[in-house]
């Protein structure tokens, strides 16, 4: 027959699995952690009654059952762990998973009851890394859920203060407990109807025997079976026989168990003596090892590079020796064949050759420079020769532009001859051997500055004769106002008169000025040719009479600086001219030169 509690008095239970047994009596319907382990929020659902956790190994379904039950009916820290191989503890639930020294969590479970309706009790665990001890479990039992009636964290998932959570709790209408103790004693007396807490610390402690059978091998064979029938009073007698014979059998296993653990204990000891000896060793020679390999390496590289200098200086030593043998034959060939070239007569005549072929050489750069001078001078006469073109044709322009300003003003003005005329003249071109240069155009000015001067008197006669006429005029504007536009009309003309007067003299003064830069031009050639007749004019005696030979004949070529002097004041194009009858010369003679040396 099946027994509970009912309102705290023994009586007869109904079946297990009653549906209406169930529903009456206080039932779990949840449970929960937030912040613990590795856990955010985590919340379990148990409709039935009962809680499954399944996953994968290491995902904290062992961890999370440790915090819950039977933890939260006694409060027992220190038989939180599910196992003996297992350390679990609060400090390091909390501790795993922390991001910083100081964390808190909270574990509930949720019962249900017909009249009370829903229910969570449950702890919030305070911790702090460096504290003694490090964490510090609040107790607190509250109507509904944590996370749902109950607010766990502020904003952002900020921690909530001791006082914050005392006042979150007291208002959803909860209670926190002063103690571990209070909180069993209401447990008892709330949810089995108890007024003797030992009663629910027993209750876990056989938890924790069904959860790990392990525990009840201290215990005789009928001493378990009565724990599991307190434990479990719906199962069936003939389980709890047949487990109480299973037990009373294992007594030779529980002996082989106390063995099989010393043993495992001894060669647990040996197995860290022996790791620690093994890798003290192991590490050691693999130390030495590792050295070793290094050594070998850097002697082998060492060796492979010994032998590539080994090699390269062998084959450096067999070319230098083949080169000495063939610089040795080389050098006594030279020799021999030095001594034969010195005793024949060519030799001689080689030295004579040296002086010839020096004093061609400097009339062949004689020669250059006089053909580059040439150039230079012939371009810049060439570019004068188009500015003055330029300037001329512009000059032209303003005298017309000023003709027929004064023909406007004074109709009695003829056309007659063009104040500024000129042509071009083409010159020959200049030649050097192969070397041409054309000088560009002589410009041959036909304008005359006396008729300028004389057109603009003649200007300037007519304006004074409008100013005379027009002072006549002046006086007869008091009876005839319409001549004033006369006056005004013969002023303009008057005015006229002497901006062309003065234009033609600034013209003309332009021309004189391009005449002047042409026998600039001119003369800077002048004094090229001249330096280098100073520089080139006595030749080596060697040369002296093939030099006269060459300098005579038709036409001459003049090589006296004072020869050169005579053609200062002659014209620009005639200049040119000459100079280019000296350059070909010097061609003729540098060629004929090469021929005979």
């Amino acid at each position: 027959m099946n027994r509970g509690f009912n309102g705290g008095v023994l009586s007869e239970a109904p079946p297990a699995g009653t549906a209406g047994r169930f529903n009456r009596r206080w039932h779990l319907v949840g449970a929960g952690l937030s912040n613990i382990w590795r856990f955010g929020d985590l919340e379990l659902s148990a409709a039935s009654g009962r809680l499954l956790l399944r996953g994968p190994n290491g995902t904290g379904k062992t961890t999370a059952l440790e915090a819950l039950a039977p933890y939260l009916l006694d409060l027992n820290a220190s038989r939180m762990s599910a196992g003996k191989s297992r350390t679990t503890n609060p400090s390091s639930l909390m501790r795993e998973g922390a991001a910083g020294k100081r964390r808190y969590g909270y574990a509930w479970l949720t019962l249900s009851e017909a009249q009370e309706g829903m229910w969570s009790f449950g702890v919030r665990i305070q911790y702090s890394d460096g504290a003694s001890p490090p964490w510090r479990v609040i107790p607190f039992a509250i109507p509904g859920r944590p996370l749902h009636e109950l607010k766990l964290h502020g904003a952002g998932r900020a921690a909530l203060a001791s006082e914050q959570f005392g006042e979150a709790v007291s208002g959803c209408g909860g209670q926190i407990f002063e103690s571990d103790e209070a909180y069993v004693v209401h447990l008892a007396a709330r949810l089995f109807g108890s007024s003797d807490p030992r009663q629910v610390t027993t209750l876990a402690q056989r938890l924790r025997e069904v959860r790990n059978p392990a525990l009840l091998g201290d215990v005789s064979p009928l001493a378990a079976a009565d724990a599991l029938r307190e434990v479990l009073p719906g199962v069936s007698e003939e389980v709890i026989n047949a487990t109480a014979e299973a037990l009373a059998e294992s007594d030779a296993t529980r002996d082989a168990f106390e063995k099989d653990k010393l043993a495992a204990a001894i060669l647990d000891d040996f197995r860290l003596v022996w790791c620690a000896h093994a890798t003290e060793v192991a590490g050691r020679e693999h130390a030495a090892a590792a050295e070793a390999a290094r050594d070998l390496k850097t002697q082998m590289a060492r060796v492979k590079t010994l032998s590539t200098e080994r090699e390269t200086a062998s084959t450096e030593a067999t070319v230098a020796k083949q080169r000495a043998e063939n610089l040795n034959s080389a050098i006594e060939k030279a020799q021999s064949e030095l001594d034969g070239l010195e005793k024949h007569h060519a030799y001689q005549d080689a030295g004579r050759l040296q002086d010839l072929t020096q004093t061609a050489n400097a009339l062949e750069q004689a020669a250059d420079l006089a053909v580059q001078a040439m150039q230079k001078a012939a371009g810049r006469a060439s570019e004068e020769c188009e500015s003055i073109c330029q300037d001329l044709r512009n000059i032209a322009q303003d005298l017309e532009e000023y003709q027929s300003q004064a023909r406007n003003a004074d109709g009695t003005i003829e056309d007659g001859a063009p104040l500024l005329d000129w042509t071009l003249r083409p010159r020959a071109f200049l030649r050097a051997g192969e070397i041409m240069v054309d000088p560009g155009p002589e410009v041959v000015i036909q304008g005359d500055s006396t008729l300028l001067r004389k057109t603009a008197s003649s200007w300037i006669g007519l304006a004074r004769g409008h100013e005379h006429r027009a002072e006549s005029a002046e006086l007869a504007i008091i009876d005839h106002r319409e001549v004033e536009g006369l006056q005004l009309e013969a002023e303009v003309k008057a005015d006229g008169a002497r901006v062309a007067a003065a234009v033609a003299d600034r013209e003309s003064a332009k021309a004189r000025q391009a005449e002047v830069v042409a026998r600039e031009v001119a003369r800077e050639l002048l004094d090229v040719v001249g330096a280098w007749t100073k520089d080139h004019h006595r030749q080596s005696d060697v040369f002296e009479d093939f030099v006269s030979e060459l300098l005579s004949g038709s036409g001459g070529l003049l090589l006296a600086p004072e020869d050169v002097e005579q053609f200062a004041d002659a014209e620009p194009s005639h200049v040119l001219a000459i100079f280019d009858g000296w350059a070909r010369k010097a061609q003729i003679g540098r060629a004929s030169c090469r021929e005979r040396v």
